[in-house]
C-alpha cells in the first residue's frame, strides 16, 4: 500500500492504522431524580499511525522528504491519501521517526513511522 501526504511525500510498503472516530458526551445525574442527563458534544477525531518506507534517488532527496513532513508538523493540517481510495482530511502530524538510511543501487530508503490525529472526520 502507498500513502501520500498532500500529494508531495509518498510512503511505500505502508501499514496504516486508523482508529475509530471518538465521540464526547457529558453525563450528569441529580439527587432524587431517576436517570441521567446526557449532552452530546460531537465527534472528537481519530488517531492514525503510518509505518512504511521513504524512497529517494539521493540523500538530498531524503532530506527534502523529511523536511517537507517536518514543515507540515509546524504549519497545521494536511491530507492523507491511500492508494485504495481512502482519504483522510484535516490531519495533524504529531510525531515523525525515521530510521537509518539504506543505500542500494541508485536509490536511498529508510523506514519511517508517523503518528497523526485526524481532527474532523
Amino acid at each position: 500500500m502507498r500513502v501520500w501526504i498532500d500529494g508531495e511525500v509518498k510512503i511505500e510498503d505502508a501499514v496504516l492504522k486508523a482508529g475509530s472516530v471518538c465521540r464526547q458526551v457529558v453525563e450528569r445525574s441529580v439527587n432524587g431524580l431517576d436517570g441521567v442527563g446526557s449532552i452530546e458534544l460531537g465527534k472528537r477525531g481519530r488517531d492514525i499511525e503510518i509505518e512504511g518506507v521513504l524512497r529517494g534517488v539521493s540523500g538530498y532527496a531524503m532530506d527534502c522528504f523529511s523536511d517537507m513532513i517536518e514543515a507540515k508538523m509546524d504549519n497545521g493540517l494536511c491530507v492523507l491519501v491511500v492508494d485504495d481510495g481512502r482519504e483522510y482530511g484535516d490531519v495533524r502530524i504529531d510525531e515523525l521517526e525515521i530510521s537509518e538510511r539504506q543505500f542500494s543501487g541508485s536509490s536511498v530508503s529508510c523506514k519511517c513511522m508517523i503518528k497523526c490525529k485526524q481532527l474532523k472526520s
